[in-house]
């Protein structure tokens, strides 16, 4: 379990390329509402549980690369503030222990925009034996979330 949190990325021009300290990121719109590319080189801090990413995520700094693929399999869906589309994601993940690649899976793309975004996630109840993953940002927003046979839904 590696985990990645990068904060203060500056907005450039192309809002689909971000970088910062030891950070690369881009998203490419190859066909609009049909299939996007995702790029990332960066160094995450490996993780012994999920929840250790809510106390401070400390741990080893280990290189990471991705190169993943999205494609849609329906149409876009108006949602709160914005749209989702349900898709697959497939591709590469370099560790340092040598690639993982993801076979074609289940997956949600959202685009939201507002000052005032409600949560991406569903609520779930507070036992879960399935995984999960948590992310706490330097704001003190924490999202916990946990995998139930519809997908991600956030811990209550």
């Amino acid at each position: 379990m590696v985990h990645v949190v990068v904060d203060g990325i500056r907005r450039r021009n192309d809002p689909m390329i971000a970088k910062a300290d030891a950070f690369w990121a881009e998203f490419t719109c190859e066909h609009p509402f049909e299939q996007w590319t995702i790029g990332n080189e960066t160094y995450a801090v490996e993780l012994d549980d999920p929840r250790d990413a809510l106390a401070g995520a400390r741990g080893t700094a280990v290189p990471i690369a991705s190169d993943l693929e999205w494609y849609a399999t329906s149409p876009a869906v108006a949602m709160a503030g914005g749209y989702e589309q349900h898709g697959v994601l497939l591709g590469d993940v370099e560790t340092v222990n040598g690639v993982v690649s993801i076979p074609e899976v289940t997956s949600r793309r959202t685009h939201r925009w507002g000052d005032a975004l409600s949560p991406a996630f569903r609520s779930a109840g507070v036992a879960h034996l399935g995984p999960n993953v948590a992310f706490a940002f330097p704001n003190g927003v924490e999202i916990d979330l946990v995998l139930d046979p519809n997908g991600w839904v956030q811990r209550d």
